[in-house]
């Protein structure tokens, strides 16, 4: 019998939904780059290849959420880099002139990185001394 699972902690769930919005930013970024293949200043192999990249990346971090809802200890390194990466891209964004995009970004991921290292993440990702899979109930 599969071990029964409680809601995630408030924490996971606010970590989650952060690379959930970011996965799907990153997916809309895919369909975007395809749309305008052929019509950009990029040639057009370097526009389709920027349109695979975003796929792949929005993908692993939509991975990246899942896992991290159900309790996979690797999500916490993916969403670390993520996040990370994130913080840095957020400063470039201010400094070109996009303020308000790169602001909403630094918020998000910061409110990510510091909920990604508490206690009740901490938990839900780690594994009982029972042996009970992590983000199981463990009542």
């Amino acid at each position: 019998m599969a071990p029964s699972r409680r809601r995630p902690p408030a924490a996971v769930l606010l970590v989650a939904g952060v690379l959930a919005a970011q996965s799907i930013a990153l997916l809309w970024l895919a369909v975007d780059a395809l749309a305008h293949v052929g019509g950009g200043v990029l040639p057009s192999g370097a526009q389709v290849f920027l349109a695979v990249l975003y796929l792949l990346l929005g993908v692993w971090v939509g991975a990246a959420a899942v896992a991290m809802v159900r309790g996979r200890a690797w999500s916490r390194g993916a969403t670390t880099a993520v996040q990370l990466f994130a913080v840095l891209l957020s400063w470039w964004l201010i400094s070109m002139g996009a303020a308000p995009l790169g602001a909403g970004l630094l918020v998000l991921s910061g409110a990510a990185l510091i909920a990604l290292f508490t206690g009740p993440v901490t938990r839900h990702l780690s594994p009982a001394s029972d042996g009970t899979p992590a983000g199981a109930d463990r009542r």
